[in-house]
């Protein structure tokens, strides 16, 4: 109870001096860890950067790296016009074009990251545009762009037991 107790206190204080809310938990964590004497500080840093040591993050750059590739030679300008001329007509029809975008998207990247960064940049301030709350928009944008395909291969493939695939 005492351990909570110190964590909500500590948390409070760092958040009272307007430290953000990422560094607040990184922080009181680190606070309580060197204070009971479960860790050192040299050992805390060098698992920060060890977290940090990754390709995964490597490849996120990169997958914003080819959104920006996309916006920059005007594909997904493109692809705005595509998804605005088959469904735009529609009721609904800017958020409808939002989701066929990135639809298509989706099967050219296979990254969500690279599609809600390719789609957002032109898409979000069209629907505000619009009239769409920016709030809505963002979400429109981001559940659009989850429905990206990944490419499974090996174990996860085999793993899975709702697609019917024979290995």
């Amino acid at each position: 109870m005492t351990l909570f107790f110190l964590l909500i206190v500590i948390s409070l204080l760092l958040l009272a001096i307007g430290m953000p809310v990422a560094y607040v938990l990184g922080a009181t964590a680190a606070i309580i860890l060197v204070g009971r004497g479960d860790i050192t500080l040299d050992l805390i840093g060098a698992q920060i950067l060890q977290g940090v040591n990754s390709f995964v993050l490597l490849a996120i750059r990169f997958f914003v790296l080819a959104g920006n590739l996309m916006n920059e030679g005007r594909i997904t300008k493109r692809l705005v016009r595509l998804a605005n001329q088959a469904i735009g007509w529609a009721p609904g029809g800017p958020a409808q074009v939002a989701v066929g975008t990135n639809v298509i998207m989706a099967g050219m990247s296979g990254s969500d990251v690279a599609d809600v960064q390719a789609t957002g940049s032109i898409l979000i301030p069209a629907l505000k545009k619009q009239g769409y709350p920016a709030g809505y928009a963002a979400g429109v944008i981001a559940g659009a762009g989850s429905m990206s395909v990944s490419q499974m291969d090996g174990p996860a493939a085999k793993s899975t037991p709702s697609w019917n695939y024979k290995v």
